[in-house]
């Protein structure tokens, strides 16, 4: 599963907008020059896989200042978990609310997923169901 370049704050809360299956949302900060960054994506392909993320976001933190800044981005890789609940009395997404791990690992996206209570993904395509069922 690839992520979704983005590049503003509307972009990112529009993903959160239609957040509707578990309402996370994985928010990944990296750029082309970061060397830690490619092997943070490949561990965050599989978390993906395992937990039920409605989407996985993409920021280039070179070319989006903003955004950037908005988030006191200081060290990449770094990550984010967004939930729809994290958006302020006008609807719209509030950073304040929001825990950013810089200079993460997969590790740590792991332990984060687990402690916010992302939901694992089921696999529906395990379940047989026979005459007997």
């Amino acid at each position: 599963m690839a992520h979704t370049k983005v590049q503003s704050l509307e972009e990112i809360d529009a993903a959160l907008k239609a957040a509707t299956v578990s309402g996370w949302v994985l928010l990944q900060f990296g750029s082309p020059t970061c060397k830690l960054c490619p092997a943070f994506t490949e561990e965050a392909s599989k978390v993906r896989e395992r937990r039920c993320v409605d989407a996985w976001l993409y920021v280039d933190a070179h070319s989006c200042d903003d955004v950037s800044a908005a988030f006191s981005l200081r060290r990449l890789p770094a990550f984010a978990l967004l939930h729809r609940d994290h958006r302020d009395s006008s609807k719209k997404l509030d950073p304040e609310k929001v825990s950013v791990w810089q200079a993460a690992t997969g590790p740590q996206l792991e332990m984060a997923c687990e402690a916010n209570g992302v939901p694992f993904r089921t696999d529906t395509r395990a379940l047989v169901f026979t005459d007997d069922f």
